[in-house]
């Protein structure tokens, strides 16, 4: 018995058994390859009219940051007809505060949907608990900002926002982050109006960029506490490139990138040193359409997180990192009507087809190098 371990534990310090078979593959990583795309990822990603824009008012930049983002979330749902008008989205001109609205057409979804609440239900009183963003053990993981660590893949690519927030780099331009980092759903927070975002050089030195763009969904801006936290995600545009390395966007949809799937994220915890980086990992517990459900240890100011996956490329025989979500906050899950059985999860907005089409719409022609899964975006439909 000995001997075989031996053999085994030989084997895998070679590297000669992941050639085969990976132990961890179905345990650990049951979405090591994203088939969903794989297949045919033509029918997957589905095509964005842009139908027209409409110039709106300046922003005064009057909102209020809401850095815990502590919302409720009931179990029945009802499948809109078109998710075009949540889809589509405005974009701030930070310098000027304009405001530009770009209104869409959606297809080829392939039934996806956008799970809605039934508005017409009263909040349950077991609601009223004390909010845990920590379960149990506290499990972060400090990621000093040095050559050999944290100024390497993965945490390089996690970057702080001015006004507290932590983002992710999806291109050599974008940042993604939470919008409730920017908006708090009546208005851009004040401190977008000089919103910028911070590379870390090393532990003490900070290299701060502005920010020219601030795109967000409109199913962000007019869903309300109900509906809106199924977009808490904006694209914010560089004022000029990093040069850094970016995370490339994957789809978290169905059973791909869902339940059992070890997912990880860093961020710029506020309970933590200041400009102090840490970083979680843990299982997906639950999920559904629009979330996954997990308990990985954060607080506020690890909102907007890039939250990642590990896929395995059977080509090149190697594992890489792909962003499925962003992490958006505390939330509590029902599972009866009657709003007796609750549950408390940490949650990520999942990035399902329709999103990461809507994203690399985003980003222009900047997404013909970030966005690895070919997509459509169409201007002004006749």
């Amino acid at each position: 018995m000995a001997s075989i371990l031996n053999i085994f534990i030989n084997l895998l310090v070679a590297g000669k058994c992941f050639a085969s078979y990976d132990i961890f593959s179905e345990l650990y990583y049951p979405g090591r390859s994203n088939t969903l795309l794989e297949t045919n990822p033509f029918k997957s990603i589905p095509v964005i009219h842009k139908t027209y824009r409409r110039r709106e008012a300046k922003t005064k930049f009057t909102g209020s940051y809401n850095g815990t983002f502590y919302t409720s979330y009931e179990s029945n749902f009802i499948q809109p007809t078109s998710i075009s008008s949540e889809i589509s989205w405005e974009t701030l001109s930070r310098n000027t505060g304009k405001r530009t609205s770009i209104y869409v057409k959606v297809k080829n979804t392939n039934n996806n949907y956008i799970p809605q609440r039934n508005l017409n239900r009263e909040k349950s009183k077991h609601l009223k608990r004390k909010r845990r963003n920590v379960f149990g053990k506290d499990d972060r993981s400090y990621i000093p900002m040095s050559d050999s660590f944290g100024l390497k893949e993965p945490y390089i690519y996690s970057v702080k926002l001015s006004t507290g927030c932590t983002g992710i780099l999806i291109s050599p331009r974008h940042v993604l982050s939470a919008a409730h980092c920017v908006h708090d759903q009546k208005d851009y927070i004040e401190d977008t109006k000089n919103l910028q975002v911070g590379f870390f050089k090393n532990l003490t030195e900070i290299e701060w960029v502005d920010v020219k763009y601030v795109k967000i969904s409109k199913g962000w801006i007019n869903g309300g506490k109900s509906n809106g936290p199924y977009y808490d995600y904006s694209l914010l545009k560089l004022a000029k490139r990093h040069n850094r390395p970016y995370m490339m966007m994957s789809i978290s949809e169905k059973e791909y990138h869902g339940v059992g799937e070890r997912i990880s994220f860093t961020g710029f915890d506020k309970d933590k040193p200041e400009n102090t980086l840490w970083h979680r990992t843990c299982n997906v517990v639950e999920d559904d359409p629009t979330f996954l459900y997990h308990y990985c240890d954060a607080k506020p100011g690890s909102s907007g997180s890039g939250v990642h996956s590990w896929v395995y490329d059977e080509n090149k025989g190697e594992w890489h990192q792909e962003l499925v979500g962003v992490f958006s906050g505390n939330r509590w899950r029902m599972y009866d009507e009657f709003f007796i059985v609750a549950r408390n999860f940490n949650v990520a907005v999942r990035l399902t087809s329709t999103k990461y089409a809507q994203i690399c719409a985003w980003m222009g022609k900047t997404a013909k190098e970030a966005c690895k899964y070919k997509y459509q975006s169409i201007s002004n439909e006749k």
